[in-house]
Formats: structure tokens, C-alpha cells, sequence
């Protein structure tokens, strides 16, 4: 191999270790957002899992909670607050949700197992809201991502299997029966919403997922009422 050819190995190489740097230093400071609700997870096993997933969810920290005034034209309409069709209102809008389920699990008196199993379903139910588009080069929102997530976590585990990466946190220490579990709670989150008939909240802890993201989702009704405040809600 000529010297140019080693130079241009080394060099890329370099490159690749400097983004890999870079994105771990972006994927701490993304992840100090969530620090107070993944606070209230008493397992690390399940709190690595958060972490995980999230950090492999390249679209859910700079992004709305969905496309402003429908731009990609998606069937939920604009149904959240407005502030949380800014940039990063993805974000603002999973810690209302964690928040919310806080309160409702302690008034439920869930014990500390399902509690974690919710805090962890709660906070990575919209890791899967935006999907490359294979056309454009684009993201673009998916109507369907509380289906899709049980497939890209399994995609993440399976991966962990064969190439694990030093410095980001993993999902293997939380068994395959949790995991499931997480995800099929994120799978009924929309509860009589739901695109799929079939998949609705079967077990109350199903179901307090669904109304937190509902009492979220009707944030700006609850404290406004039917006259919402627009300034208040301005991005």
C-alpha cells in the first residue's frame, strides 16, 4: 500500500473517531435533559435501557412533537399545545407525559416495578416518531411509530449482541419479558386512538400510559379551556 493510501486510512480513521467523540459528547447533553425523569426510575438496569434506546433515536431531541400545521399532511392533526411543535418539542412533551404519569401512578399506588416499567415505556414511547424517508434523504413523521417501536429495540438488542459499543449505555440488562412489556405498553398508548383496533390498554398500567399522553396531548384545554391563550402556548 502506497504512503498516500495509509495517510488517507489514518486520516479517515481519525475523522471517524472525532465524529464518534463528537456524538457522544452531543448524547450526553441530550440525555441530561431527561436527568430529572429518568431520576425517578429506581433500576439502572432500566435506566441504561432509556438511555439507550434514546441515543439511538437520532431524530427525537431536535424535533416537534409532530410536523407543524400538518405539513406531511398526518392524520392526528394539530393536537398537541403549541409549543411543542418546536424544535425540540418532542422533548418538552415526553417529560410532560412522565410528569403526568408520576401523578397518576402514585395515585393508582402502583409498586415500584410496574412504576419503572411506565417512567421507561413513558419516556421512549415517541423514540420512533420520525423515520428517514428512503425517497427524499429526509425525515418524515410516522403515523404508526407506537407499532414500530418493539421492532427497532429489537434491533438495538440483537445489534448489542454482536457489537457492542464502548461508551454508549446498553439494553441487555433488562431481561426480553420487560422489554416486551415496555413496548407493548408504548404500543397501546393511544388507547381508543388507535390505528390498530386490536391493540388497546388491557391492564390499568396500559391504560396510565394512555391518559397521561391524552391529559398531555389536551394540555392547553385543561388550563385554558375552550378559549385557548395562544400567547401562552407561543413558541
Amino acid at each position: 500500500m502506497s504512503k498516500e493510501n495509509l495517510l488517507e486510512d489514518f486520516l479517515s480513521e481519525e475523522e471517524d473517531e472525532d465524529s464518534f467523540e463528537s456524538f457522544l459528547k452531543d448524547n450526553e447533553k441530550n440525555l441530561k435533559l431527561i436527568e430529572e425523569e429518568l431520576s425517578l426510575i429506581s433500576s439502572d438496569q432500566l435506566k441504561d435501557f432509556v438511555k439507550a434506546v434514546l441515543s439511538r433515536s437520532i431524530y427525537f431531541w431536535d424535533l416537534g412533537v409532530a410536523p407543524q400545521n400538518n405539513l406531511d399532511g398526518d392524520i392526528l392533526g394539530d393536537l398537541w399545545p403549541t409549543d411543542t411543535y418546536k424544535e425540540g418539542g418532542n422533548v418538552v412533551n415526553t417529560q410532560r407525559v412522565v410528569r403526568i404519569f408520576k401523578v397518576l401512578g402514585i395515585a393508582h399506588g402502583l409498586d415500584q416495578e410496574d412504576f419503572d416499567l411506565l417512567i421507561a415505556a413513558a419516556l421512549i414511547h415517541a423514540a420512533t416518531k420520525y423515520v428517514p424517508d428512503l425517497h427524499t434523504g429526509q425525515c418524515k413523521f410516522d403515523v404508526m411509530y407506537p407499532y414500530t417501536l418493539g421492532m427497532f429495540v429489537r434491533g438495538i438488542r440483537q445489534d448489542e449482541q454482536i457489537n457492542s459499543i464502548e461508551g454508549l449505555p446498553h439494553t441487555l440488562g433488562v431481561d426480553d419479558e420487560d422489554s416486551e412489556i415496555i413496548s407493548r405498553i408504548v404500543r397501546c398508548h393511544r388507547g381508543a386512538w388507535s390505528l390498530i383496533p386490536e391493540v388497546q390498554p388491557a391492564t390499568s398500567v396500559e391504560m396510565i400510559l394512555h391518559m397521561a399522553c391524552q391529559i398531555a396531548m389536551d394540555l392547553d384545554y385543561i388550563v385554558d379551556g375552550e378559549e385557548i391563550v395562544e400567547d401562552r402556548w407561543a413558541f
